[in-house]
């Protein structure tokens, strides 16, 4: 017998301590085709002064309860579109907090067309050190579409801006959003590998009630992808970013049940996430098994991989099977490696 070794393919998700603050749609120019911020966040839109005051009152006792530092995180609008002074309010409860070390960090979203250079020096000044930026795509076509009001070079422009400004750059992806064809996003995993984010997230496109894509869809005009097709291109996508060492953060949308209730169409599944990780991994472990020189007899695998590994409710077992892979031959171990054991080997 003889063993083989490996890299993990897929990078252990990191437990990241954030302390989220909605602010659904401030800066936003409009709403987008597609958004249902008040659906996906739970609230309601943004009334500034209440959630400032909210967030006086509850930042220091929820961080002094918590054994662990979080990083601050404004979430749901254009965060760098709202007003300067509304920046520096919020910005500088962070700062206070994080000098009382009751936070580490802050972080904003926004859009790629949000972030001159001006409002990147606003940002840096108060010690903001993440920027995740709401790409959806770079795919020109895809965004008219959409009504982003941006286009793919504008995307690319924004994503090396911020990197080359000192920020950890997160960028956001929409698979699946109207005008999109899988050939761009595809191209769009590309560009991402050759900006090198520290991060990616993923939210396949969802039809929701109430908004401009539910009219698209409901006339006919739009058609989202199936979640057999979106499970497919996201592992392969995810394989991609964490082969070259991105992790991707997030894959759909957190299932609030506000949001569940409301979604009309489109690759909604509340283990979505999952379900793609157990596909890359079998991605990665078929054109493996296919290049040794032998039968395998063990596969040693990270433990952090054994609840993933068969796929949701076991759906991956049969595929295994005829890869001759079954219970008695994985072993899950404390390495961070692949380890296998083939017969046969001279």
């Amino acid at each position: 017998m003889q063993d083989f070794y490996s890299l993990t393919p897929l990078l252990k998700p990191e437990s990241k301590h954030i302390y989220p603050i909605f602010i659904p749609f401030a800066g936003c120019k409009k709403r987008c085709a597609f958004c249902a911020q008040t659906l996906q966040t739970g609230q309601q839109e943004a009334e500034l002064e209440q959630i400032e005051k909210r967030l006086k009152t509850s930042l220091g006792a929820d961080c002094a309860t918590r054994q662990k530092k979080q990083e601050l995180a404004f979430f749901g609008g254009t965060f760098t579109l709202m007003p300067e002074y509304w920046q520096k309010r919020f910005l500088e409860l962070g700062k206070v907090s994080n000098a009382a070390h009751q936070l580490h960090q802050l972080r904003c979203s926004t859009r790629p067309d949000a972030v001159s250079h001006s409002k990147l020096s606003l940002l840096r000044e108060y010690g903001l050190k993440t920027i995740e930026l709401g790409i959806q795509s770079y795919d020109s076509c895809s965004l008219q579409a959409s009504g982003r009001g941006y286009t793919g070079q504008t995307a690319f422009e924004a994503c090396s801006r911020v990197s080359e400004n000192g920020f950890n750059l997160v960028i956001q992806l929409m698979p699946g959003m109207p005008g999109q064809t899988i050939e761009a996003f595809r191209k769009d995993i590309e560009l991402v590998l050759e900006l090198k984010p520290q991060a990616v997230r993923l939210y396949p496109c969802l039809v929701i009630a109430e908004t401009e894509l539910a009219k698209l869809w409901q006339s006919g005009s739009y058609q989202p992808w199936s979640i057999e097709q979106t499970i497919s291109e996201l592992a392969a996508a995810l394989l991609k970013l964490n082969l070259a060492g991105i992790p991707v953060i997030r894959q759909g949308l957190a299932p609030e049940a506000e949001l569940t209730s409301n979604i009309l169409a489109g690759p909604w599944h509340p283990a979505l996430g999952n379900i793609i990780q157990a596909k890359a991994l079998y991605l990665w472990l078929s054109a493996k098994l296919g290049n040794l020189p032998a039968s395998i007899v063990q596969i040693h695998l990270p433990r952090w991989l054994q609840g993933i590994f068969w796929g949701h409710k076991g759906e991956l077992k049969p595929a295994y099977e005829e890869l001759l892979i079954t219970r008695d031959k994985v072993i899950f171990w404390e390495w961070p490696i692949v380890k296998f054991t083939v017969s046969g080997y001279n």
